[in-house]
């Protein structure tokens, strides 16, 4: 019982690290959108560019989307009452 409570509680941790970690991800691409808007910074091939932003933008909401569901198992895990 106390085991199924503890790993609950870590995948809650683990949720809201993923979770931010892949608003983090997400949130870069807005930086990398402004760097590829800037004239004045040298640009890579727009081609390479787009799909590199196209993937890194799947994985940063991969990465999220893990968290959250992670976080939602957790949150039922810990509202589930104990066996006797």
């Amino acid at each position: 019982m106390l085991r199924s409570r503890l790993l609950a509680g870590v995948g809650l941790g683990l949720g809201i690290l993923l979770a931010i970690a892949g608003l983090a991800v997400t949130l870069s691409l807005v930086g990398i959108g402004i760097w590829l808007e800037t004239p004045a910074a040298p640009k890579p091939d727009v081609t390479t560019a787009t799909i590199g932003l196209v993937l890194v933008g799947l994985s940063g909401y991969a990465v999220f989307r893990g968290g959250w569901l992670m976080l939602k198992a957790a949150r039922t895990a810990l509202r589930t009452p104990l066996a006797d």
